[in-house]
């Protein structure tokens, strides 16, 4: 009775597949033919679009995506340039920025680069437009989209099948001649055991720990009759163990039994389901070094040749996994695992996932076992997942780093889309350059009601740099092809010449008013509240008018965004202003005005004074020139700045081409040898300038200058001690005692002012000066 429903429905099922295989050899042909129909439909219609268009050839389609194809994009887009690039690349394409003989398409919109135009023509490049791109993009979503639905279809009816079978399927079945059958043998074999590695070669990752391990086990032999020799640092001669470390799932069980394996080894492996007590260790020890397997004794062993008939019997091989998971049950575990490496006869291999662990501290302090360490950095990627990441972390390879092993705890893989939602939500908040941000302010897809940047985004990129950014938007403002000018043309019936002057105009009323709100930011007011008002009035309001394309004649050196010429003509300005300032110091005893009016009147009349001559006559003009500049004071540095000022006829690039370089040289000589009035004296003269300097006048007799007064007040003074002996210096006494020596003392004391005051006199008083001079010193 089973085994007859057992036939029957085996029929029925056979007979449910037959139909199935014949509905999808009919249904598929079929759809291939609406697919082929379809494609040559959508290439028709993109001919005739082609064609409409000056263009000829057929639209290209791609059966597998865009793998190896390289796309270059120029021109305007109707979606922003970054999303039609990321269509290219989540389905395998490649993009750059200029072509190449590596190019596969040229994606050409409105206003294209003409050098790229020009570069594909001279390669031979395919060019797409707009259209022609979007319909291929479709093609190859639409192919996506019926082959994921094909698969999705087959692997539901295989399911259905399987389900039906083992529903069908007893525990156990008789065949016609009524002996019960085994039952079905459902493969229950773990895919880490199915796949495990069966050579060294299919092992991913950790070279190094792996070849060293296996250098470890091949020579164990030799060592152990050596008695482990110590050697150096990588040298494993002196190790009778190994400890394993690495994270869960990084293969150090499987590289553990596979070297093992290879090397001849019989495993004995102990992991945490095993009892590693004390007394169970010892167990493991006697039966590992005593015991051995039948099947060693038919194994050949790599090291033994192909021509020998002799095999080695197999040598055991303890394997210790999760040594930092021994639990309480495991008493004494550790300690007699190292009591058991100190004298083991065999190799053993401990492996842990956190060697920091306190329980294995002993073993990874341990001389006798090397620690080996294995690490894991899995994760798959396409090319253009790492560009994406590499690009929005701007070449930070520490962040991409971070960004991968963060990423690789919850997932193993990463595609196109999610890369690109890890790096924007990675994104560092770095401060973009003035350039970037004038780019931001400048792109047509910023001011756009979908995907573009709202109010508040706009006025951050103000705050990169508060005080060039302005600068930038009024330096470059004017080169741009406004987008608003054409819908502005189109509202108001004028051309987009005019339309776009309008624009430009509104644009500079703008950046007009934010120079009034920039006075009260940064003046006495100092009113920092307004930067948020200024950042819309310098920025986004000019933006908003002039955002387009920048104009092709405005590229200097790749960029089409120049620097702020206000700063260069600023500094040049400050630096006009002092120079100014100091010709019409020099000029000032000879004229009334000020350094306005100087540079207004005076410098556009003398620049032709003090350089036609020269023009004109040559050398012989020079005498002429220094004259004129004597009369006003004017010094060789003034003549160079005044030719820097001038303008339109008096332009000083222009005039000193017409004057030859032997001429200046001559001038600047002459102009050195000679000496030259200066309006003003220079400062304190030092004692020996002015011993140098010669004098034609006679020296006054100072005599003149004193008083009379002065004169007849120390006449009378000497003559009142003219009589008195005591005060003549030639005249000496004899030396007393008591108040004789007192009075002597004294009369010294007042021959010593007299005679000082009559040195007094010859000094001060001249010639004259030996009357008193005489009287002080005493008659010979």
């Amino acid at each position: 009775m089973i085994s007859n429903n057992f036939n029957t429905l085996s029929e029925n099922t056979s007979t449910r597949r037959r139909r199935r295989t014949n509905d999808e050899q009919n249904v598929k042909p079929a759809v291939k033919r609406g697919a082929k129909r379809k494609n040559e439909e959508t290439i028709v219609e993109g001919a005739k679009k082609a064609k409409k268009k000056g263009k000829s050839e057929d639209i290209p389609t791609e059966k597998e995506g865009l793998e190896g194809k390289t796309f270059v994009f120029t021109g305007d887009l109707s979606i922003e340039r970054e999303e039609a690039q990321n269509k290219v690349k989540r389905y395998g394409g490649r993009v750059t920025t200029a072509p190449s003989s590596r190019t596969t398409y040229l994606v050409v919109g409105d206003d294209p680069g003409p050098k790229k135009v020009e570069k594909a023509k001279e390669l031979g490049i395919s060019t797409l437009n707009e259209e022609e791109f979007f319909d291929l993009i479709k093609s190859i979503e639409k192919k996506k989209a019926e082959s994921t639905a094909n698969d999705n279809e087959e692997e539901t009816e295989d399911k259905s099948f399987n389900n039906e079978t083992m529903i069908a399927s007893p525990s156990s079945s008789t065949n016609e001649s009524g002996v019960i059958s085994s039952p079905s043998i459902v493969e229950s074999k773990l895919w880490v055991d199915k796949y495990k590695p069966k050579t060294l070669a299919e092992l991913c990752g950790n070279k190094i720990p792996i070849e060293k391990l296996q250098k470890f086990l091949r020579d164990w032999d030799q060592n152990l009759k050596r008695n482990f020799p110590s050697g150096g640092k990588d040298d494993l001669s002196g190790y009778r163990a190994v400890l394993i470390s690495g994270t869960p799932g990084i293969g150090k069980t499987t590289a553990a039994h596979l070297v093992g394996e290879l090397e001849g080894y019989d495993i004995a492996e102990y992991n945490a389901s095993d009892t590693r007590s004390k007394k169970s260790l010892e167990a493991v020890v006697k039966i590992a070094t005593t015991n051995t397997s039948i099947t060693s004794f038919y194994r050949q062993t790599p090291s033994d040749s192909k021509d020998s008939d002799t095999t080695k019997h197999g040598r055991a091989l303890i394997i210790m996994d999760e040594v930092d998971g021994m639990s309480v049950g495991d008493r004494g575990g550790i300690v007699e695992l190292m009591s058991l490496i100190k004298k083991t006869q065999v190799p053993i291999i401990c492996i842990c996932n956190d060697r920091a662990s306190a329980k294995i501290r002993s073993l990874v302090s341990s001389p006798l076992v090397y620690d080996l360490r294995f690490q894991r950095e899995n994760l798959k990627l396409t090319a253009p997942v790492v560009d994406e990441l590499v690009r929005n972390s701007h070449t930070d390879i520490r962040q991409v780093l971070n960004m991968m092993s963060s990423y690789k705890l919850t997932n193993n893989s990463m595609d196109y889309d999610q890369g690109l939602e890890l790096a924007k939500a990675s994104e560092k908040n770095d401060v973009m350059n003035p350039w970037d941000v004038t780019s931001k302010y400048f792109n047509p897809h910023s001011w756009k009601e979908k995907g573009g940047m709202n109010l508040n985004e706009k006025i951050e990129l103000y705050f990169h740099d508060s005080y060039i950014i302005p600068l930038m938007i009024q330096e470059n403002y004017i080169k741009t092809k406004p987008t608003r000018a054409t819908d502005l043309a189109n509202e108001t019936s004028q051309s987009i010449d005019l339309a776009t002057l309008e624009l430009r105009s509104k644009a500079a009323d703008a950046i007009c008013f934010s120079d009034r709100v920039n006075a009260n930011i940064l003046g006495t007011q100092q009113n920092w509240s307004l930067m948020p008002f200024h950042a819309i009035m310098s920025c986004v309001t000019p933006a908003s008018y002039i955002h387009g394309s920048m104009s092709a004649q405005s590229y200097h050196g790749g960029s089409p965004i120049a620097f702020p010429s206000w700063l260069g003509n600023y500094s040049k300005t400050n630096k006009y202003q002092r120079r100014l300032q100091e010709i019409q110091s020099h000029m000032r005893p000879r004229i009334s005005g000020d350094k306005n009016e100087v540079r207004q009147s005076y410098i556009p009349a003398l620049i032709p004074a003090l350089t036609k001559p020269l023009i004109d006559y040559g050398n012989d003009g020079i005498p002429e020139v220094i004259e004129k500049m004597d009369e006003y004071f004017l010094t060789k540095e003034d003549w160079d700045v005044m030719l820097e000022m001038g303008l339109a006829h008096n332009d000083g690039d222009k005039i000193l081409k017409k004057i030859s370089s032997a001429v200046k040289s001559a001038f600047t000589r002459k102009y050195n040898s000679t000496s030259h009035p200066t309006p003003y004296t220079r400062g304190n003269v030092s004692a020996k300038a002015a011993k140098a300097i010669p004098s034609s006048k006679e020296v006054p007799d100072i005599e003149e200058a004193i008083e009379v007064d002065e004169i007849l007040e120390e006449e009378e003074s000497v003559s009142s001690n003219e009589d008195d002996l005591t005060q003549d210096k030639n005249i000496k006494k004899k030396s007393g005692t008591g108040k004789g020596r007192a009075a002597a003392s004294s009369s010294k004391k007042t021959a010593t002012a007299s005679g000082s005051r009559g040195a007094r006199g010859a000094g001060s008083r001249g010639g004259r000066g030996s009357r008193g001079g005489g009287r002080g010193r005493g008659k010979k």
